[in-house]
């Protein structure tokens, strides 16, 4: 099973170059990468009708021995399959190279004997000019001292692969190589994106390496912690707590609804809020604030002493007058609830204690003022009730102070009980007697 150098014209001129690697002329025009091939492992050749190169490899044996180069996926009807095995140091020897030529008459696979840590290049192409291949073959057989498995990477069509200190690839396992894990299938081809493993999701990077910590993927944003798993709900780093979808990564700049419909806010960095945050809405932005949990407030709150009220769905801040179980409120612009007098134009209001406004007849600073039932709108001038079928008449200041004894107005004189109603008929004041007419103006004053 020898061949003549004559076999390989073109190729022979790249023998020397290929012990080191790197690119390779074939025919003085096409320039070809010299790949370097490992025990076990299968190379695909294809090569089209136009080609007239070679695939070029360097193998340098961990072992010497007997080595089996066999050749697979063949079809005897369109492959024209040719693969040589050259010794760069027996060039000038007629029988330098071994070969597999089944249009010859050789057998699809060749025993040759190689050097422990010596380059051979071995050139796998095709017998005709105008012929197309398309085969594999690989270095899978050994007989001799020592082990024949290369230890570290190696690559195939398939993709990179490993092997471990005994030359044995790694499969369907993680190995960690240079600091960093990888995880490699059941063929032992390295992994790269997203990997599901031991009920947990990872990521591997496009070197294969496991992504720990802060990784931003299609513009999204997650976290995996220092065994590789990605965070997913809650979790804390560095201090602050974020939320992280299982798909969509880092929540930032968005609501989370918990279970028990909690709602919480996440910034643009994605750290979970709280106290004070203005969140804008399209082109409004609003007040909200978010608990020492951060959990968002609904309803009312006390907050450093005020009072506060957010809306009960989406927990804005609310501003300005508020009606809440028919009661009216008055909201600063700070948001703290108004208590005491407030006006606002020309008109007066009062928000007790509890904030309500004041309607109806309230007694405040020892006085008594009557405030409208549907607006709070605090009352001057006359004011009239209906009692036991017939009208009765008070009077407020323009102070709103119900109006008590002798007043004067717009020059004539009435009189009202301590209860504030207007006097009409006759009444004994002061020892002496007063006739007040129907529309209270006082006859003899």
């Amino acid at each position: 099973m020898k061949i003549s150098r004559l076999f390989v014209t073109g190729a022979t001129l790249a023998v020397t170059m290929a012990l080191a690697g790197g690119v390779v002329l074939a025919n003085d025009e096409e320039e070809i990468k010299v790949k370097d091939l490992v025990f076990g492992e299968v190379a695909h050749v294809v090569l089209d009708s136009e080609s007239q190169a070679n695939e070029v490899y360097r193998f340098i044996p961990k072992a010497s021995g007997k080595y089996v180069i066999s050749v697979d996926d063949y079809d005897d009807g369109i492959d024209d399959v040719l693969v040589m095995i050259a010794d760069p140091e027996k060039m000038e020897e007629e029988d330098y190279m071994d070969y597999i030529c089944p249009e010859f008459g050789t057998e699809l696979f060749m025993e040759v004997n190689l050097e422990k840590d010596k380059a051979y290049a071995i050139y796998a192409g095709k017998d005709g000019v105008l012929t197309a291949a398309d085969y594999t073959f690989s270095i899978n057989g050994f007989s001799g001292e020592g082990n024949p498995l290369s230890k570290g990477w190696w690559e195939n069509e398939d993709g990179w692969l490993y092997n471990d200190e005994e030359g044995n690839p790694v499969i369907s396992d993680w190995a960690k190589i240079g600091g960093r894990w990888y995880f490699f299938d059941n063929i032992g081809i390295m992994q790269t994106g997203w990997f599901y493993f031991g009920g947990h999701n990872y990521y591997l990077k496009s070197n294969g390496a496991m992504a720990t910590g802060w990784l931003e993927i299609e513009g999204r944003w997650f976290y995996f912690d220092v065994s590789g798993i990605m965070a997913e709900g809650w979790k804390q780093i560095s201090g602050k707590w974020y939320y992280f979808d299982p798909v969509e990564g880092m929540k930032s700049g968005e609501y989370f609804i918990d279970s028990n419909h909690k709602r919480y806010y996440f910034k643009p960095s994605g750290e979970m809020a709280k106290g004070w945050l203005e969140i804008a809405v399209g082109i409004n932005s609003y007040w909200h604030y978010f608990f020492s949990d951060g959990s968002e407030a609904h309803g009312w709150n006390q907050i450093g002493g005020q009072w506060y009220f957010f809306d009960k769905n989406y927990g804005q801040m609310r501003t300005g007058w508020l009606e809440d179980n028919d009661k009216l409120y008055y909201m600063k612009s700070s948001g703290a609830m108004m208590t005491g007098w407030f006006n606002e134009y020309e008109y007066w209001y009062y928000f007790q204690s509890s904030g309500a406004a004041a309607t109806g007849w309230t007694q405040i600073g020892g006085k008594w003022y009557c405030f409208s039932k549907s607006s709070g709108i605090m009352e001057t001038g006359w004011h009239t009730e209906v009692s036991g079928g017939k009208l009765i008449y008070y009077y407020l200041k323009d102070s709103g102070e119900m109006v008590k004894g002798w007043y004067k107005i717009q020059g004539k004189w009435y009189y009202f009980e301590s209860s504030g109603l207007m006097v009409t008929g006759t009444k004994k004041i002061g020892g002496k007697t007063y006739e007040f007419y129907d529309d209270g103006i006082c006859k003899n004053p």
